[in-house]
């Protein structure tokens, strides 16, 4: 890729992160204003569950970020197919086993979200737990690529529908609207994502010798 165009798709994928940023603070003030404490409390909770689960991936994220790049730089096909292989298997497994532990808890201990939510909604965000993780697989690859517009636009498009749907249904709906256009955002833009990334980051998963590896470089660093 060309200097110049790397410099300007970088710019641009600031710039994208924000505007993402300011669409989430104002979702967030007028949701607040029209939900009230207790409505605005139950959002706040269920978006705990889904950033937490960002985490779930013990670092094969950050470990595709230092093992990718060498492997395009040596044109090593098949070291670049076990590299994205084993991370996104990685990243599956330990995301449903994350999805597993939340679910059993909150079963057992039937805390507030559940009770607020209840298991349909629980299982909401747990879908929007897997397709963010799955799409980072997918940006963190094509950012390896230099294609920062293709990373661009799936913040752009998730933080367009997500916050675009919650906020237009929220007098109707209440804070499911909230929930429900967060999945329904998220969704659309991996889908988009999947399809543009679908020859440098296809979605095929099975351990590799690279998936322990990924995890012993990017947890020190997550």
């Amino acid at each position: 890729m060309p200097p110049r165009k790397l410099v300007r798709d970088s710019v641009g994928y600031v710039f994208t992160q924000y505007v993402v940023r300011a669409a989430l603070m104002l979702r967030g003030f007028i949701a607040a204003r029209v939900l009230g404490p207790q409505a605005y409390g139950s959002w706040n909770a269920i978006q705990l569950v889904m950033d937490y689960g960002s985490l779930a991936t013990l670092g094969t994220q950050q470990g595709l970020d230092q093992a990718v790049p060498p492997a395009l730089v040596a044109e090593d096909p098949r070291a670049l197919r076990s590299v994205t292989r084993g991370g996104l298997f990685n990243i599956v497994l330990l995301t449903c086993l994350f999805i597993a532990g939340i679910v059993g808890i909150a079963l057992w201990k039937r805390g507030e979200v559940l009770t607020h939510w209840g298991l349909t909604g629980l299982l909401v965000a747990c879908g929007v737990i897997l397709l963010t993780n799955v799409a980072y697989y997918m940006t963190t690859v094509l950012r390896s690529h230099n294609d920062f517009n293709a990373v661009s636009r799936w913040w752009f498009l998730q933080a367009l529908f997500g916050a675009g749907i919650g906020l237009g249904g929220l007098w109707v709906w209440g804070p499911w609207a909230l929930l429900g256009g967060w999945f329904v955002g998220t969704l659309i833009a991996t889908v988009v994502t999947g399809v543009a990334s679908r020859h440098v980051a296809p979605l095929k998963a099975y351990p590799t010798a690279d998936s322990q590896r990924l995890i012993r470089i990017g947890l020190p660093m997550f």
